[in-house]
């Protein structure tokens, strides 16, 4: 009785030391396994059952009834289909080692469902190994007070993997109350090919490892989603214990949203608990959305992805770190918009060895809550290059006690970047500005102190606004204005500003101050004092005075700037006009009159916007200088 054509086990049959059971062999399109609520009797088969083996076979189980041995393989050589419903159990007495779907190609689209319509007990597949879409196409659909278990911690190699091999595809679907997986071991999603693993409806899981996109050229994908509203016990939920790798060599999509729920055993202070995005494989996604969504974990590095928060979707961390790797062409970003909010103990935006990395928080209601400190490329080492760029948009907040940009060791290419955009605020007891960083404006508010150590300040880029509602003190570095003919940056701050180093004032092409032109671009509610600054310009061709006012703060300036009168006579004539024809020579290119007048000849008289040319613009001013024919 090794080979069955046909099959149907009755009311509380029961077949033992059958070395092999194939349904679906030679020619059987069907088969239904018992019903037996009395003894619940079962089919049990010494080494394996297969169900569609030469052709398409269907199967049922249901009742208290059961298959069980060594394998258990739904689509060996064809498609294969098994229905499982009220109680009915793979594997009931002891573990089968493995339970596939989609064992070849040729069983593309072979399924196995699991239904139970009543309270307890459960429909249940219990097995060492899972493995669905071993090399062709294969599904499993976990319904409502349903379950598949993987054996205990006492199994070393107990394993799921849904889509295991190269070219695979397999799906799993966890829908209603009471439906889970739990894994004690591995759980790969897209082993070697393509994995899909969703949970809806209050569906749950959980693992002691994640791994999504586990080999180069697979895909996993990962999708938490909803809640059911009659489910007593909460949303879905996906439970790793204790970390998710994200794309491990390959591609990996993570999707919570709708109340959703992710967690990588997040206890604060804890060593263990972690997600990593991409670190070794292709640049994978996380996006967390809806209200009530939530990822939790102890540490979320990024290195080669994007983090998604929106929606009053959530990610609870104790450790955000930003790990994108400049030569590798990785980088790591994590963007918070639409009333997203991100909690954390800290966060590290660029940590070191040539590491690139942003997070950009825009929206209204947008959050980043963090309970210690910020640090943006933060690197002492003169031998590690570190880029991190923190951008907060559009009244978005971020809180914080600290926030350092830029490394201390100037002797690096680090570079930090804190942009406090157009209705933005960040809130810290303390903002230091490093040798390598940059704070620019832009319309946005720092609430707290800020230092700049030795780093730059700009309020903004053509014409910005950056206000410090509490203290400024500059030791080191810039400050840097940008003044033109349709306005200024504005600087202001409520209390005192100390200003040491360098104050820089820059102007567009095309415009100078004229010596009566008075700016207000800088604020200042307490003392304002630039006694010990160095006041100057972006050009180096330009010279002249620059008066700070600092009791007003207005900046007016005295510029030597020609007046047209080549031969000094007192007037702009046509003598003059001759002289400076002979000296334009267009935008960018010194001018080249004939001997022995010289191009400084030239530019002291005609170069009129100091941009050391003489050009269409400095005969638009020469032309308002002229005064007569003589």
């Amino acid at each position: 009785m090794s080979d069955f054509e046909s099959y149907r086990a009755g009311r509380c049959a029961r077949f033992m030391w059958i070395a092999t059971i194939v349904v679906g062999s030679h020619g059987v399109a069907n088969a239904q396994f018992g019903h037996c609520l009395d003894l619940g009797g079962f089919v049990d088969a010494n080494q394996a059952i297969i169900i569609g083996d030469e052709v398409d076979c269907e199967a049922f189980l249901s009742g208290s009834a059961s298959i069980s041995r060594d394998s258990i393989t739904v689509g060996g050589g064809a498609i294969g289909s098994l229905l499982m419903e009220d109680n009915a159990t793979g594997r009931p007495t002891a573990w089968a080692d493995v339970f596939s779907i989609a064992e070849t190609i040729e069983a593309g689209g072979s399924s196995v469902s699991l239904f139970n319509a009543t309270p307890n007990p459960e429909t249940v597949i219990r097995a060492d190994k899972v493995y669905v879409g071993v090399r062709g196409a294969g599904s499993l659909d976990v319904h409502g007070r349903s379950a598949v278990k993987i054996r205990t911690p006492g199994t070393p190699s107990s394993e799921f993997v849904i889509g295991r091999f190269g070219g695979s595809i397999g799906g799993v679907l966890l829908s209603g109350h009471r439906a889970f997986i739990t894994v004690f071991r591995t759980f790969q999603i897209g082993g070697g090919g393509e994995g899909t693993l969703r949970l809806e409806n209050g569906a749950a899981a959980s693992a002691t490892n994640l791994s999504l996109a586990t080999h180069a050229g697979s895909e996993g994908t990962l999708v938490v989603d909803g809640v059911d509203p009659n489910n007593p016990d909460g949303p879905s939920r996906m439970f790793i214990n204790p970390s998710a790798k994200i794309g491990e060599r390959g591609v990996g999509h993570v999707l919570v949203r709708n109340g959703g729920l992710f967690e990588a055993f997040f206890v604060p202070g804890a060593s263990a608990g972690g997600v990593e995005i991409a670190r070794f494989g292709g640049r994978s996604d996380v996006r967390v959305t809806g209200d009530g969504s939530l990822l939790s974990c102890r540490a979320l590095s990024a290195y080669n992805g994007i983090v998604e928060i929106d929606d009053g979707g959530a990610v609870v961390a104790g450790e955000v770190v930003g790990m994108g790797l400049v030569d590798d062409q990785r980088q790591g970003n994590i963007f918070v918009h639409d009333g997203g909010s991100l909690t954390a103990q800290r966060i590290w935006i660029g940590l070191a060895n040539d590491m690139d990395n942003s997070v950009v928080i825009d929206g209204i209601g947008s959050r980043i809550d963090v309970d210690e400190d910020i640090i943006i490329a933060g690197t002492n080492n003169a031998s590690q290059n570190a880029h991190g760029m923190l951008s907060i948009q559009n009244n978005a907040t971020v809180t914080c006690q600290t926030i350092g940009v830029g490394a201390t060791e100037s002797g690096n290419d680090t570079i930090g970047r804190l942009d406090v955009g157009s209705g933005g605020m960040l809130i810290a007891d303390s903002v230091t500005i490093g040798c390598n960083g940059v704070l620019s404006g832009d319309g946005g508010t720092i609430v707290g102190t800020v230092n700049n150590d030795c780093g730059q300040v700009g309020p903004g880029n053509s014409f910005g606004e950056l206000r410090v509602e509490g203290e400024y003190l500059q030791t080191d570095g810039v400050l840097e204005i940008e003044i033109g003919p349709a306005g200024s940056d504005l600087f202001g701050v409520t209390g005192n500003a100390t200003i040491r180093g360098d104050i820089v004032f820059t102007f567009p092409p095309g415009f100078v101050p004229q010596p009566d032109d008075v700016f207000g671009v800088i604020e200042v509610g307490g003392l304002l004092d630039v006694s010990q600054a160095s006041l100057g310009f972006s050009r180096e061709d330009l010279t002249g005075g620059v008066m700070v006012d600092e009791t007003t703060g207005l900046v007016s300036f005295d510029l030597p700037v020609g007046n047209g009168d080549f031969d000094v006579d007192g007037s702009v004539s046509l003598i003059d006009f001759r002289q400076f024809n002979d000296c334009v020579g267009g935008e960018g290119r010194i001018p080249n009159p004939p001997a022995p007048r010289t191009a400084d000849d030239c530019l002291n008289t005609f170069d009129l916007d100091l941009d050391g040319d003489v050009d269409l613009v400095d005969y638009g001013r020469f032309t308002t200088l002229f005064s007569g024919s003589r």
